[in-house]
């Protein structure tokens, strides 16, 4: 539901000649927007989902929906007050849009686990090591989208400057110097309670600056990636976990710091090196070969998990290419 939904919200605010004049002018507000609309529809329609089938649904103060079974089943219509304890409503989405402007600006705004590709082919593209680029005389893929992983340390610092860990700083003697938010960064172990798996990152008790500890226990792909994941903390009404520390949705998340603001970069693709915000970081992939073609396609998230994606779409793209597919 809440893919459809975004996608649907993300159409609306986005594909119409005002918002295309809007980000030519101004791509990062106009991108932001549209994401804060996407999230607040996807938490509409998980409301009225519930309130259709009779469920009571309230708003948390901390922005999270609340859900009840209505007493005998017979929906709110019917007098029934409640009956079953109270839960949180769950369910999200990674996203990547990509915008193609006037056929020189990409605009890419992304949460969560969501890649967007780019190699360009041409006379000014450098050659490089890699097989399938150097074959072609090209420039090898880039990444263009934000990096949401637990293993971010942005994203850690963004998390606890957003909500910090004040009881763990008064057990550690340090109150005034939190180190550590709410929210647990863990690598994912099958067999424990998520907020009890090993951290993510060791601080440093003066500079309160974060470092991976690469102490995962099974990789999530085929590039050797560790599983990891934000936990809430074992002092949460509802224990909860995502793979990823942005989205639209995951609203009780969103309680202690997973964000629905996307990072939003800006290329000019007539000079990559004129990149507004270059970044490295699925909602899908966007593939754009610069020559006398363009070429857009598209990959669900396992995709991205099961295969080593940059140089394989390459050599994929050039030799469809090469067979006129």
């Amino acid at each position: 539901m809440a893919s459809a939904v975004a996608k649907r919200s993300l159409r609306a605010s986005l594909c119409h000649a005002g918002a295309l004049a809007r980000l030519r002018a101004d791509p990062r507000p106009t991108m932001r927007e549209a994401f804060d609309a996407a999230h607040e529809a996807v938490k509409r329609a998980f409301r009225e989902h519930y309130e259709r089938r009779g469920w009571r649904v309230r708003e948390h103060e901390e922005g999270y929906l609340l859900k009840q079974r209505a007493a005998g089943g017979g929906g709110l219509s019917g007098g029934g007050l409640g009956g079953g304890p109270w839960s949180c409503t769950q369910g999200g989405t990674t996203c990547t849009v990509v915008a193609l402007l006037d056929a020189r600006t990409l605009v890419v705004a992304n949460v969560g686990d969501s890649d967007a590709i780019l190699c360009g082919l041409g006379p000014r593209a450098a050659p490089t090591a890699a097989g399938a680029c150097a074959e072609a005389g090209a420039r090898p893929p880039c990444v263009l989208s934000g990096e949401h992983s637990p293993e971010t340390p942005g994203e850690f610092e963004r998390m606890r400057a957003f909500r910090p860990d004040r009881r763990r700083a008064q057990a550690a003697g340090v109150p005034g110097g939190c180190l550590w938010p709410e929210m647990r960064f863990v690598y994912d172990a099958q067999a424990r309670v998520k907020h009890e798996c090993r951290s993510c990152f060791a601080v440093d008790g003066r500079s309160g600056a974060p470092s991976v500890t690469s102490c995962g226990e099974y990789y999530k792909n085929v590039r050797s990636e560790w599983a990891s994941l934000v936990t809430t903390p074992p002092t949460a009404r509802f224990q909860d976990a995502l793979a990823f520390t942005r989205s639209i949705g995951d609203l009780h998340l969103h309680a202690y710091g997973v964000s629905h603001d996307p990072f939003v970069a800006v290329y000019d693709l007539c000079d990559p090196r004129r990149a507004a915000n270059p970044a490295g970081g699925p909602f899908f992939f966007v593939f754009l070969i610069i020559g006398k073609r363009c070429f857009v396609v598209m990959c669900p998230t396992i995709v991205l998990i099961h295969w080593d994606a940059p140089a394989r779409l390459f050599r994929l793209i050039i030799c469809g290419d090469r067979r006129q597919r």
